[in-house]
C-alpha cells in the first residue's frame, strides 16, 4: 500500500505524517517513511534553493522538475516497499509538483507528462487549512518564505490543490483545523477504509 500526505506549509502534515506512521505500525504493518525533497542530490539541491543557499531559477518549471528527478531517486526504494507489502508513506509527491507548479506559474502540462511514469498512490490525503491559520502556524515557527508571506500565491496554491482532488479519485480532503488528535483521527477514518488485513 502505498499513501501520499499532502498540504500547504503550515498545516500540520509533519505531525500528522508521524501519528500515522505511529499508529500503523502499532496495528502491526511494517512501514517506509519517505518524503520530499529526498536526501539524495537533487533533493539536497531543492533544499539549498529553498534555504536561499542557492539562487531560485527564473523559470518555475525548471525549478518544479528539480523534484521530478528528485522522484526518480525516490521511486526506487517506493516500489521495493510496496513490492515486499510494506506500507509506503510518504510526505509530499508529484500532486506537490502540480499544485505548486500551477501556482508559481510553470508549465503544468510538461510536469504532469514528466510525472506520468510514477506509481499512482492507493491513498493521497489532503490536509487543508485557512491559509490565514497556516500562516499564523507558520509565524509560530519563525521560518517563512516568500511563497508562504504571498497569500496571493497562497490562494492560488489552494485552488490548485482543490482541483486536484477533484481529478484524482484517491485524493481525500481532510480538515486539519482542532487539535494534532482530531486531525488524526479524520486521518484514521480514511486509512482504515482502504487497508489490507495484516498477515
Amino acid at each position: 500500500m502505498f499513501i501520499v500526505v499532502e498540504g500547504k506549509d503550515g498545516v500540520g502534515k509533519g505531525t500528522q505524517v508521524r501519528l500515522l506512521i505511529e499508529w500503523l505500525k502499532s496495528l502491526g504493518y511494517v512501514v517506509f517513511e519517505t518524503r520530499e525533497p529526498t536526501d539524495g542530490p537533487y533533493g539536497q539541491e531543492i533544499r539549498s534553493i529553498l534555504n536561499d543557499e542557492k539562487p531560485m531559477p527564473q523559470d518555475p518549471t525548471k525549478f518544479q522538475m528539480l523534484y521530478v528527478y528528485d522522484r526518480i531517486w525516490d521511486e526506487i526504494e517506493i516500489r521495493k516497499a510496496v513490492e515486499q507489502k510494506r506500507v509506503a508513506v510518504c510526505d509530499r509527491y508529484y500532486y506537490s509538483t502540480y499544485a505548486y507548479g500551477k501556482a508559481s506559474g510553470a508549465d503544468v502540462e510538461r510536469l504532469r507528462k514528466e510525472n506520468r511514469m510514477f506509481l499512482r498512490p492507493d491513498l493521497m490525503i489532503w490536509l487543508n487549512l485557512d491559509s490565514n491559520l497556516a500562516r499564523i502556524r507558520m509565524e509560530g515557527r519563525g521560518k517563512m518564505d516568500e511563497h508562504d508571506k504571498d497569500l496571493s500565491f497562497q490562494d492560488r496554491l489552494q485552488e490548485a490543490y482543490l482541483q486536484l482532488i477533484e481529478e484524482f479519485p484517491e485524493a481525500r480532503e481532510i480538515d486539519a483545523s482542532g487539535t494534532p488528535e482530531e486531525v488524526h483521527q479524520r486521518i484514521r477514518e480514511a486509512v482504515e477504509a482502504i487497508l489490507p488485513k495484516v498477515e
